[in-house]
């Protein structure tokens, strides 16, 4: 077994193409070189991922102070294991938090250490339940005649007259609408601000360092979606309740939790896309529009199949990085990793490793039937799972159909510069008069 801080054949110098150093002094001292990989990086991390697989699957970067597991079998076993805490960074930040902070935030403090992706063991399992009953697939069955009209619309209200942004006009606007309507909220509270209530609650979390006008931001968004799924979610006679809430209600009271939880849960829901699926659109009709053969085949019968869809999402995934807290000591690929460390999971490595795909870096769908961590995997795998395949299955269907199909070029797209997932900010389209 190899010493846990020498299971590495990449230096780590250049390992920070792998990420920015921890502090300061750190980046000052990164070269040219390190700086151009880190962009490099950030434009295409597959051949990185290729590199840290064959050289050093369990790499620890002092740098990061974080291991990167880079192996599907390592990361498949991790997330599956009882090794890791998916809740102790962020006990470990509101434990960090003054009294008089804590004060500010009493919601904040209340509703973000129970979100299900902070949440492990038996309460993870509860919790969980409640965002089954909300996602199942009859509920997603009768979502998705509101989410083709939903599309159609945005499609429609594009002026092919006048140049478009494909991200601010289409993929950023429509997720946000169809979560909005299938929380039974578009006809009770007016969309710019349920809007910005989640963008300030999703947003800066350094909490320690905000200044007190930020923090009693952040508590006002997240008091205000408290309180509105407080309202649906204890209304026993709401007679127009969205079946999203109507099964939170219903399994609220099978699983015996209370109130708060079902909000928590509520609050999941419509946050929990607000980013990821506006990435999954876009990056998934990039790649299908770089693969005009592929997509080609599939749409031969009017539509993507979701199988197409799944494929998609595995060959160029929107998470590229999971934080993890180990829990007890864990050994991946002949390495150690302490109890106590950081790891950095890579998702988008492990849909492509060649030990669990047959050719990973092509689009074949014999590779999208494979279990892969698009959504994640093990206990955390995402429970929304089913509802972001239809929503991206219909949006990129409906684009691929539209006349507006034949402007958009992929050089065009303006990538985000974040290595913690894959997205696009910007892709506009030139219509030619």
């Amino acid at each position: 077994m190899r010493d846990e801080h020498k299971g590495s054949a990449i230096s780590d110098a250049k390992c920070a193409s792998i990420g920015p150093g921890a502090d300061t002094a750190q980046a000052a001292q990164r070269t040219a070189r390190n700086s151009m990989a880190y962009d490099a990086l950030l434009d295409d991390p597959y051949p990185f991922y290729k590199e840290l697989r064959q050289s050093a699957p369990v790499h620890y970067s002092a740098g990061r102070g974080a291991w990167m597991i880079s192996r599907f079998d390592d990361i498949s076993r991790i997330e599956a294991s009882d090794a890791l805490s998916h809740g102790a960074r962020c006990d470990a930040l509101f434990a960090g938090l003054s009294e008089e902070i804590r004060n500010r935030l009493p919601t904040v403090c209340k509703v973000v250490p129970n979100h299900l992706g902070h949440l492990d063991s038996t309460a993870h399992t509860k919790h969980r339940k409640l965002m089954q009953a909300a996602t199942a697939r009859p509920v997603i069955t009768a979502l998705k005649p509101m989410v083709e009209a939903k599309c159609k619309a945005r499609l429609e209200a594009l002026n092919l007259t006048q140049d478009v942004d494909l991200i601010g006009d289409f993929a950023k606007p429509l997720p946000f609408e169809v979560l909005v309507a299938a929380m039974g909220l578009d006809h009770r509270w007016p969309l710019e601000d349920v809007e910005g209530w989640t963008r300030n609650m999703l947003g800066d979390f350094a909490l320690a360092t905000m200044s007190t006008d930020e923090l009693d931001r952040k508590e006002r968004a997240v008091g205000a979606l408290s309180s509105i799924f407080g309202q649906l979610l204890s209304d026993n006679h709401g007679t127009s309740d969205s079946l999203i809430i109507r099964a939170l209600k219903k399994a609220m009271i099978k699983q015996g939790l209370g109130l708060d939880a079902a909000i928590c849960t509520a609050i999941q829901c419509l946050t929990g896309g607000y980013e990821s699926l506006r990435h999954a659109v876009s990056v998934g009709l990039h790649t299908a529009l770089n693969h005009p053969q592929w997509t080609a085949t599939q749409m031969q019968s009017g539509g993507l199949s979701v199988e197409a869809v799944d494929e998609l999402m595995r060959y160029d995934c929107v998470v590229q990085k999971l934080s993890r807290t180990v829990s007890k000591p864990v050994t991946l690929s002949d390495v150690k990793v302490p109890k106590g460390a950081n790891v950095h999971l890579l998702p988008g490595s492990g849909n492509r490793d060649p030990e669990r795909f047959a050719n990973p870096d092509t689009l074949d769908l014999r590779n999208g039937s494979v279990a892969h961590f698009a959504f994640g995997a093990g206990p955390h795998y995402c429970p929304g799972a089913g509802l972001a395949r239809m929503l991206v299955q219909v949006a990129l269907t409906a684009l691929l159909n539209h006349d507006i199909y034949s402007y958009i070029r992929t050089e065009d797209a303006q990538w985000d510069r974040d290595e913690r997932h894959r997205g696009i900010a910007r892709w506009p389209v030139q219509v030619q008069q």
